[in-house]
């Protein structure tokens, strides 16, 4: 037996099945309502014209589960009474949660929302119940918030709602940026306002991975809340953080980074115990956009140079007389240290005065060596050439040393490849001893 509030009265009334397996027939003071099948899939069910609200009604869900008959799907459900093999026991009739809620007559039914990363566009397309005379959906995108794209539409199913987004910043797990969404459908008439939650589904957000360009989210109605009227209710989605086609920029930003940076030097520690340590700290392509960054009211050059120097400290707390190399392209006006790179918000100018002096800079720009060797030894750094880069010959590497030997405080110079190349490594070395020491 159910009973319907009286506070109901003029909405739609929905009963959902999380899922029901196979054959569901749902019958109302004996009347048929609906019949569905399948086997973990949703559904609803309008018992709007069979209940009448303040009054209650019989509610009978008739369930049909032949899965040794061989005429329904059964995926991996065992046809026997038990487990075997690689099937499990079976699940028959309701074995999902069943909900009632009322919802608006004129509110949203579903959505779909597609990000259009390529584009820099939100593509929005909704169904309503049914369509108001003179009825308007307004759809409002916001970044911390702060509205960044808005659109009001007259309703109607099927439509499609563009709103540009200059620059997105976009979601990766490491950097899980949040856009808000809201929703307001808006009757003409009465100028109620219908709410998320409420009148529909409350949105559970995109996670949106690189390989998945295509993917959309389809929204559908939830169980009821105790939503007020005149409520209104942020929706987020994620998207991804890229530079380029496969990286990733983790947010400085977040205290939590430091705790992954405290627990890996620790390990490191218990299986290594290494005396140099390098900092893998270059082309930080994605930054200063997240409401993180944007609470420190700074630029990348000061949000970069924290981050350095707590890394530098963490080191310094397992291992004190642990030299700390870094890269330097990140740290270099003459190569990335500047502004407009890439995807950060704000200038890596100067990022050189927020980092320690004790780190030994490692530059690995060949064509720009003699102007940032000379620079790093001007601010006080130690310095190492970084040379190489897996070409067919040692050319470049006699330029190294030679910048090398003209650099004050240059500790040395490294073989350096991406590609696992070591057929030169033996000629490096001996290349190595044919030039004088580094001068002191």
């Amino acid at each position: 037996e159910i009973t319907v509030p009286e506070a109901w009265k003029g909405q739609r009334i929905l009963l959902h099945f999380g899922a029901v397996d196979y054959e569901a027939t749902i019958y109302i003071d004996g009347r048929r309502v609906m019949r569905h099948c399948g086997t973990g899939s949703s559904f609803e069910a309008d018992i709007t014209e069979f209940v009448t609200p303040g009054k209650a009604a019989s509610l009978v869900v008739k369930v049909v589960d032949d899965l040794r008959g061989g005429k329904q799907p059964g995926g991996k459900q065992s046809t026997r009474f038990e487990s075997h093999g690689c099937v499990y026991t079976r699940t028959t009739g309701i074995w999902q949660t069943v909900w009632m809620e009322p919802v608006n007559p004129e509110g949203l039914k579903q959505m779909v929302i597609i990000p259009d990363v390529d584009q820099q566009q939100l593509v929005v397309r909704p169904q309503f119940r049914s369509i108001g005379q003179g009825n308007t959906l307004t759809v409002e995108m916001l970044d911390g918030g702060k509205r960044v794209a808005t659109r009001t539409v007259p309703t109607a199913d099927e439509s499609t709602i563009i709103l540009p987004v200059k620059k997105p910043h976009l979601w990766s797990p490491e950097d899980p940026h949040l856009y808000d969404l809201r929703f307001t459908v808006k009757n003409a008439a009465t100028g109620q306002v219908y709410e998320e939650g409420r009148d529909y589904a409350k949105v559970e957000g995109l996670k949106r991975l690189s390989n998945a360009r295509k993917e959309s989210l389809v929204l559908d109605l939830p169980e009821g809340s105790a939503i007020k009227d005149g409520d209104n209710l942020l929706i987020s989605f994620y998207q991804p953080a890229r530079a380029g086609t496969w990286q990733y920029s983790t947010c400085m930003s977040e205290p939590i980074l430091y705790d992954e940076f405290r627990a890996s030097a620790k390990a490191i520690m218990e299986a290594l115990n290494p005396r140099k340590w390098f900092l893998s700290m270059d082309e930080v392509r994605a930054g200063g956009t997240c409401a993180a960054c944007e609470a420190r009211h700074t630029d990348m050059a000061h949000i970069l140079g924290d981050c350095i120097t707590k890394q530098f400290q963490i080191i310094k707390e397992v291992r004190p007389d642990a030299d700390v190399y870094i890269w330097s392209d990140m740290l270099d006006p003459n190569h990335n240290a500047h502004d407009k790179y890439y995807n950060c918000k704000g200038t890596f100018e100067g990022s050189w005065n927020y980092i320690p002096r004790d780190l030994i800079i490692s530059c690995w720009y060949h064509e720009r060596r003699n102007l940032s060797m000379p620079f790093f030894e001007k601010q006080g750094f130690r310095t190492q050439g970084a040379a190489y880069y897996d070409t067919d010959n040692l050319d470049s590497c006699r330029d190294w040393l030679e910048t090398c030997n003209n650099t004050k405080n240059c500790t040395g110079i490294m073989y350096t490849s991406w590609r696992r190349k070591y057929a030169l490594l033996a000629g490096f070395g001996e290349l190595v001893q044919k030039y004088s020491e580094p001068k002191k």
